[in-house]
Formats: C-alpha cells, structure tokens, sequence
C-alpha cells in the first residue's frame, strides 16, 4: 500500500523540481489566467483599430496580424515575473493556483 502512494508522490516530486524556473512560471501563467486575456487582448484590439480604420485594406491587416506575435509578449512577462519573483514565490504561487481557493 506504501508503494502505491509513495511512488506518486516522487514522480510529482521529480516533475515539479526538475522543472526550470522559467517552466514553473509558464505554468504560472496558464493557471491564472494571463496568457487567455493576451490572446483575447490581441484579437480585440486589432478588431478596434479596424473599426477606427476601416479605409485600411484587409490585405494590410493581414500583414499587421502576422507582425504582432504574442509569444513576444508572452516572454516579456516571463521576464518580468523571474525578475520580480523568486523560485520560491513562484512556487508557492503554483501551490495556491492548484488550490481549490486559486482555481
């Protein structure tokens, strides 16, 4: 019975610490919901600025669309959250969004 609960638990173990701070904070992010609101952010606010310029060809737009990659942001906000956090915080942070409070 101890090998069918403790064999879990190391696997947990082994994947949350052998994951790169970097990893923990991507994983971060899709817990909390940030990385959704940049997509959505994305798509409305190209949708505004084609209301506000609607003399502007589709053909632009495509090329506009192509050109803002959220991955890009994605990244910026990695940065800041390594730069702000430390691992631990991280972590604990992760901790609270597994949570049934942080869901």
């Amino acid at each position: 019975m101890r090998k069918i609960i403790l064999f879990p638990m190391i696997l947990f173990c082994i994947n949350f610490y052998s994951q790169t701070k970097q990893d923990k904070i991507k994983e971060l992010i899709s817990l909390n919901g940030t990385f959704p609101i940049y997509k959505e952010a994305e798509r409305n606010i190209i949708a505004e600025y084609k209301k506000k310029y609607n003399h502007v060809p589709e053909s632009a737009w495509k090329n506009i669309e192509r050109k803002v990659n959220i991955d890009d942001l994605l990244n910026k906000v990695i940065n800041i959250y390594d730069s702000r956090f430390s691992e631990k915080e991280i972590e604990e942070l992760l901790a609270f969004y597994k949570t049934e409070v942080g869901k």
